[in-house]
């Protein structure tokens, strides 16, 4: 498939979510597209060590984390560990195309189905040669496993929580909890700028 049409299918799959698709589009027309890829397995750096100081058994909230409610879900993502800034219209549209990605899972009928493996991946790799890693992770190995619905919300509250005015666009790592579950997840948003040539 085109690279555009993947681009264009994804976006118009997120339209009846949240007004930050509008902005998702609007610079997604101009923006080059290489490869897009999802993977459910791989190497990955998340934290799934439960804290024994935490009743709900994974990481605590602190004063540092900033907390953001997921408008219409049960979800609250707590953002922590801010690192470089990303390119705005580059994390818009790899946010586009994974929920685009998840969104084929929930329109299989498989909204309630935990995660393969626990974790997932996705990789979005411009022409540019930037490149932009969404990794999310449940805590099943302590009976919290996260389904394509509550990942469908976090990736979309990810890319929510970035456009808010006062906010920018940056690395960052972030927990996430349910309503009547706690905690169930944590993830990351990696950038890995195109390297630069030296003469």
């Amino acid at each position: 498939m085109y690279p555009h049409l993947v681009l264009v299918l994804a976006t118009l799959l997120w339209l009846p979510f949240h007004p930050l698709t509008t902005t998702a589009l609007a610079v997604a027309r101009h923006g080059p597209i290489a490869t897009a890829s999802n993977q459910t397995q791989g190497k990955s750096n998340l934290k799934l060590t439960p804290s024994a100081g935490f009743p709900n058994k994974t990481l605590a909230p602190s004063r540092n984390f900033i907390s953001y409610h997921v408008p219409h879900s049960p979800t609250t993502l707590q953002f922590h560990s801010f690192g470089s800034s990303i390119p705005v219209d580059e994390l818009l549209q790899t946010v586009a195309l994974a929920v685009g990605v998840i969104f084929k899972y929930i329109s299989k009928g498989e909204g309630r189905t935990p995660i393969a493996t626990g974790v997932f991946v996705f990789t979005h790799e411009f022409l540019n040669h930037d490149a932009i890693e969404i990794i999310v992770g449940d805590f099943r190995e302590i009976g919290r496993p996260m389904t394509y619905h509550a990942l469908f919300d976090v990736v979309r509250g990810v890319g929510e929580f970035m456009i808010m005015p006062g906010r920018k666009t940056q690395e960052v790592e972030f927990e996430a909890e349910i309503q009547g579950l706690g905690y169930v997840g944590t993830g990351h948003v990696d950038y890995k700028p195109a390297e630069v040539s030296t003469s």
